[in-house]
């Protein structure tokens, strides 16, 4: 491929590249919702964390918070078809 080829084609993705990241910011572009069973398990409560003592006679399990909901995430009340 030529110098002036690979440039044009560099300078062809670049360009494309820049109109793609544009468009959310273009105006009326909103989140959607994920598919119902991704929000899911995005919505299923932490398994714990289990630390054993160092000398293994003793395990603790630990609760972790979990992710806030992701109706919260996008910035509606509700998703379809959750209760």
């Amino acid at each position: 491929m030529s110098r002036l080829a690979y440039r044009a084609a560099l300078r062809s993705a670049l360009l494309a590249g820049l109109w793609f990241a544009a468009l959310p910011l273009a105006g009326g572009a909103q989140s959607r919702p994920p598919p119902q069973p991704i929000a899911q398990i995005l919505d299923q409560p932490a398994t714990p964390l289990v630390q054993l003592s160092p000398d293994r006679e003793q395990l603790l399990l630990l609760e972790r918070p979990g992710l806030p909901p992701v109706a919260d995430w996008i910035g509606i009340s509700a998703l379809p078809g959750s209760a």
